[in-house]
């Protein structure tokens, strides 16, 4: 039927390797709060939060040819799951600071 789901399918697929220690140098740097709502997974979740952050390339990685020298201050960025996801969304996923107006913008209409 048209809604049925769950069929185990096997694919091949290239990805492009992170560097953990890259990441982990940018946490240290900015800690885990985002950078673009200031949230820390903690203010929602609790102990369940605590040391859970995702690490945004400002310059989307799958447009280098290879491997490249990661600057963990100024091409990482902490992002919180939500944000992470709708900065990829803009048409320059590195624009934080468009990100943050947007996020600004939407919480005065809220007020």
């Amino acid at each position: 039927t048209p809604d049925e789901e769950g069929k185990h399918v096997t694919r091949e697929q290239t990805i492009i390797q992170r560097n953990r220690e890259a990441r982990r140098k940018c946490i240290e740097i900015y800690g885990y709060k985002c950078a673009a709502c200031g949230k820390v997974m903690t203010d929602m979740y609790g102990e369940l939060g605590k040391d859970f952050i995702e690490v945004h390339h400002r310059s989307p990685i799958h447009l280098f040819d290879d491997t490249h020298v990661v600057d963990p201050e100024k091409d990482l960025i902490p992002l919180c799951p939500n944000c992470h996801a709708m900065i990829h969304k803009l048409k320059d996923p590195g624009d934080v600071e468009l990100l943050k107006s947007i996020i600004q913008e939407s919480l005065g209409s809220i007020e």
